[in-house]
């Protein structure tokens, strides 16, 4: 094992491709089978069912993303984007820190009426400035400069982007307090251009999550975000809004790039039994 693995944080081995599978045709993705390493599957706990077992792997993403920075009692925590993974976010934020005020930023109001069930105090739908909403929200001072450009001072202790596209990266580094935390969950894989001015003037603290990996205490992201399904501390009834068989993965892939209109949040393709 490469020094990470052996710590448990597979997804950032130093030797990827090293070594031969024993087959071709490794499957994964889509696939009905799949070849991988013994030490890789994770066995889902008998109280589970399939729909359950489903979203094991988006709250393993969110738990991972949580655990980088557990808000504190009383604090006030933002989740950017209310899609699967944001939705997520709130509800496990809420299970590892009740006390803690969340506040959601969704695109559609089909995503704050689903983020008010996963537990978010308060949600914000997409507006033209939101600025001045949250300077409102949480006592800031809104402040904005030569060519458009805007800022808090004060705001939230913890934001986590569930996006992560440049402009949600923007708003969040403008949004968090001085000396709060950035949590980067979403993934872009088309960076471009951003003002990361906000880090050293307000001292924020920024990370990011590539998927799951084992957790402080011994247990790996799957094992937390299972127990929490087992014990119904996340409310996922309904959170699966669209199902498909596997030979119209096309319309799934569809509904998925306009969920706005289909007021999709997660699918599921299903293969034949």
């Amino acid at each position: 094992m490469c020094p990470e693995c052996s710590k448990g944080n597979y997804m950032m081995c130093q030797n990827p491709g090293a070594g031969k599978l024993p087959v071709k045709d490794v499957g994964g993705g889509f696939s009905p089978y799949m070849v991988m390493h013994h030490s890789q599957p994770f066995k889902v706990p008998d109280e589970l069912g399939d729909d359950e077992a489903i979203l094991i792997e988006p709250v393993a993403c969110a738990v991972h993303g949580v655990n980088k920075r557990v808000p504190g009692k009383d604090e006030r925590v933002l989740v950017l984007g209310c899609g699967a993974i944001g939705l997520l976010t709130i509800a496990v934020a809420k299970a590892m820190q009740p006390g803690c005020e969340v506040v959601a930023l969704a695109r559609y109001p089909f995503q704050a009426e689903m983020a008010h069930k996963m537990g978010a105090d308060d949600v914000i739908i997409r507006e033209k400035n939101p600025y001045k909403h949250i300077a409102s929200l949480t006592g800031a001072k809104y402040y904005e400069g030569y060519l458009g450009n805007k800022i808090l001072l004060g705001g939230f202790d913890v934001v986590y982007d569930s996006i992560g596209n440049d402009s949600s990266i923007n708003d969040a580094l403008r949004w968090v307090k001085a000396r709060g935390s950035v949590v980067i969950i979403g993934i872009n894989f088309k960076p471009g251009k951003i003002d990361y001015s906000p880090i050293w003037h307000q001292e924020i603290n920024v990370t990011g999550i590539n998927c799951h990996a084992m957790e402080d205490g011994g247990l790996s992201s799957f094992d937390v975000a299972a127990d929490l399904l087992v014990n119904k501390r996340i409310p996922v009834d309904n959170f699966i809004t669209h199902r498909f068989p596997m030979a119209n993965y096309r319309d799934a892939i569809k509904t998925f790039f306009s969920k706005g209109e289909q007021k999709a949040i997660k699918i599921v393709l299903e293969h034949d039994k």
